[in-house]
Parts: structure tokens; C-alpha cells; sequence
């Protein structure tokens, strides 16, 4: 897992991975403490980064950039969303199986 703060952050992530010959990182999870900008979406796929995850919900560009990528976007404010590819996290499961898991799991006893 990576964690950046923003744009600038990922520049040298990738600067990093591309000098030091660790691309792809396709077993990388990038996650981001800002917005889910289409910069932060687009240097990740250069490093072929498939799971991005941010604070906050992405911009509809880094949406729309995502599903052309097959990449995985995930925010988690102001609720957790799974946004682009889901099947990558889910696997088989469905989104409703896994809310029910969750709702019966905080449940008191």
C-alpha cells in the first residue's frame, strides 16, 4: 500500500517507481489522504496502479478515466462507495450480500 497526499506526491511516486524499474506495480494499492482528482487517477495509471482509494469521492473525470482504465476507484467519504470495477474488491460477492454482512456484524448481541 501507498499513501500520497496529492498530485505533487504521486509525481514522485512514479518518478521513483519508473527510475528504480518497479513498473508496473500492479500489486500496489495507492491511497490518496485528498480528493480523487483525474491527475492522481492518471499518474496512477502510468505505474499501472489497479486500486486507488481517497478520503473523499472522486471528480467525475477520474470516474469516467477509471472505467476506460479498468482501474479500481473507492471512496470513503462520505460513505464507503466502490466507484469503478468493483469485481476487483468483491470478487463473486454483491455489493447487498456485503452491506447485509456488515449490518449484521455491528449489530449488539
Amino acid at each position: 500500500m501507498l499513501l500520497i497526499e496529492g498530485p505533487p506526491e504521486a509525481d514522485k511516486l512514479v518518478g521513483w517507481a519508473v527510475g528504480a524499474g518497479r513498473v508496473p506495480l500492479h500489486e500496489s494499492v495507492l491511497c490518496v489522504s485528498g480528493r480523487l482528482s483525474f491527475e492522481i487517477v492518471q499518474k496512477a495509471l502510468v505505474a499501472r496502479i489497479p486500486i486507488v482509494v481517497g478520503v473523499s469521492a472522486p471528480s467525475s473525470l477520474a470516474v469516467a478515466t477509471a472505467l476506460r482504465a479498468n482501474m479500481t476507484l473507492v471512496g470513503l467519504r462520505p460513505r464507503m462507495a466502490i466507484i469503478a470495477n468493483e469485481s476487483r474488491i468483491l470478487g463473486n460477492a454483491s455489493m447487498r450480500s456485503i452491506k447485509r454482512m456488515m449490518m449484521i456484524s455491528t449489530q449488539p448481541p
